[in-house]
């Protein structure tokens, strides 16, 4: 295989790499703003008197808590795939080396 096809699919699956980082990286930042909401409302409950405002509260924790596990879960699965795709990168970077080698 020639080398610069073998640079142009190392340079392609770096930028999928990049972008599976960005998007774990989003993930964990939704996480993080979910547990903040759920902090919030928390503290809301322990401040009010308000039924109906409990009541609101805790639905919203709840809706949260399920927005959190979904995060949650989506997590590994992208560690899963930027590791899979360093080494397909690794493996590439090999390949392209012993082709310089040879040349």
């Amino acid at each position: 295989m020639p080398t610069t096809t073998l640079s142009n699919t190392i340079l392609r699956k770096n930028k999928e790499l990049s972008k599976l980082q960005s998007d774990k990286a989003s993930e964990v930042k939704k996480a993080a703003d979910l547990e903040k909401k759920i902090a919030s409302a928390k503290s809301s409950i322990s401040r009010t008197k308000s039924e109906s405002i409990i009541k609101s509260k805790v639905r919203d924790i709840d809706r949260y808590s399920t927005q959190l596990n979904k995060v949650n879960q989506k997590i590994p699965g992208i560690e899963k795939k930027i590791a899979q795709k360093s080494t397909e990168i690794s493996n590439e970077e090999s390949k392209l080396r012993r082709e310089e080698s040879k040349a």
